[in-house]
């Protein structure tokens, strides 16, 4: 029955849209602009099509632009799709604010909903250049549209963030230390490649050189620890030597700072929960 629906819906489809879709499916650009030129105003293409056919003149800014115009001309109104299509292209083309400005108008709009996968181009781009004015700027957009980053966003920001606090100094230490906290409430544990991009950014030679010097510390299926090369053991422990392991740890934490020593608590308590 179902399949005899949508047989049914494909035969009222006009004749151009239907050799459109059949060009966008083959993926074939020039065909499928021929058939939408064909295409009248009173039967246009559903939003889909529209939104695959962006798709696939991604790297083709005239052909975007002569489908962003019939789409327009048609009264076919954008939604998320379209507007991810459209960030995507902006950030490849290199057009990094005009496409923040679109997730700005969209979110300040209401009349779209983003996603994650909205944001990620623009937002990754921001990093790469280590623009964290613009990145937070675009974060705090994110977090009124109730959307959070994934582990390579968060990833993403603690490197852009290290490597500016190896450039700037003390300056943009504190919001390094933020946003590492920040990754580990967020994710336990990370990929390799996750592992591996943190690794390279705290381990760097400009933060070794000026005495900022962190080491990103694994322990793998083995229990082997990346650093020492020791094989970890979890050991039982009566209750007086785990309140003295626990009281030392935690007076060595305080001695550097009360912000370590609360950090150490609260996942203390995280471990006990």
């Amino acid at each position: 029955m179902a399949a005899a629906r949508r047989l049914s819906s494909l035969r009222r489809l006009a004749p151009e849209i239907m050799e459109l879709k059949n060009a966008v499916k083959q993926e074939n650009l020039p065909s499928a602009m021929e058939a939408l030129a064909r295409c009248s105003g009173s039967r246009p293409p559903p939003r889909p099509l529209y939104n695959q056919l962006l798709a696939l003149s991604l790297h083709q800014p005239a052909q975007r632009q002569l489908v962003k115009a019939h789409m327009a001309s048609a009264g076919i109104s954008p939604d998320e799709s379209t507007l991810t299509l459209e960030v995507r292209a902006l950030t490849q083309a290199g057009d990094i604010q005009q496409a923040i400005d679109a997730l700005t108008a969209a979110c300040i709009s209401g009349d779209l909903t983003p996603k994650l996968r909205t944001f990620a181009p623009v937002l990754r781009a921001l990093f790469e250049r280590h623009d964290l004015r613009r990145a937070s700027a675009l974060l705090d957009h994110m977090a009124d549209a109730g959307v959070e980053m994934g582990e390579e966003e968060r990833v993403g920001f603690v490197v852009a963030t290290a490597q500016a606090d190896a450039a700037d100094g003390e300056s943009a230490h504190s919001a390094l230390v933020a946003q590492l906290r920040s990754l580990q409430l967020a994710h336990g544990t990370l990929t390799a490649g996750s592992i591996s991009r943190l690794q390279t950014a705290l381990d760097a030679p400009a933060r070794r050189e000026r005495g900022g010097y962190a080491r990103l510390a694994t322990i793998d299926s083995d229990g082997v620890c990346s650093v020492s090369g020791a094989r970890l053991n979890a050991l039982p422990l009566e209750t007086a030597d785990r309140n003295a392991f626990c009281s030392a740890l935690l007076g060595a934490a305080a001695a550097l700072g009360p912000e370590l020593g609360n950090d150490l608590r609260a996942f203390g308590d995280w471990v006990s929960a």
